[in-house]
């Protein structure tokens, strides 16, 4: 009897801690600082994200990617009002800006990230007629960039959010 009361109230925890764990990963609060133990897969929706990264798997402090390398990221600052990240992006948008901590990692067919040592990552997240889509920029350079404007954008990746 003990034995399935615990078992139940193990369940029932469990979806709690769950329920919990994903209120705050996509609560408006979260997207100033982002919460450390928040966890989103992505899915491959361009041709470009499709052939070389796969889905991935983005935290705030990492990216794991389809064929199993993982990046170290830390976030910098929400860029959500700066227009130079939103040009290309329809419907409503946030975008937080990431310095990249790992080198760039070998993926799908021998592929790159970028080719070259990725330093930042904006990470847009727009929510429009064509669902919820998340636009991942990747730049070089050692000084931080100023949006889809820059010089140092290596490349670009679309996912969509289950």
């Amino acid at each position: 009897m003990a034995d399935r009361f615990l078992a139940a109230y193990r369940t029932r925890m469990r979806a709690v801690c769950l329920l919990a764990a994903m209120t705050l990963c996509t609560s408006g609060a979260a997207s100033a600082a982002p919460a450390p133990a928040c966890s989103e897969l992505w899915i491959a929706a361009s041709k470009t994200a499709m052939a070389v990264t796969g889905d991935v798997r983005f935290t705030p402090s990492s990216i794991t990617f389809a064929p199993g390398p993982r990046i170290a990221i830390r976030y910098l600052k929400d860029v959500s009002g700066k227009v130079s990240y939103l040009t290309s992006a329809p419907g409503a948008a946030r975008a937080q800006l990431y310095r990249v901590l790992s080198p760039d990692p070998v993926l799908l067919g021998g592929n790159r990230l970028c080719g070259r040592r990725p330093t930042f990552l904006s990470v847009l997240r727009t929510h429009g007629a064509a669902g919820r889509l998340i636009f991942l920029t990747v730049y070089t350079g050692a000084t931080e960039p100023h949006g889809t404007a820059s010089d140092a954008i290596c490349t670009g990746y679309t996912y969509s959010a289950p």
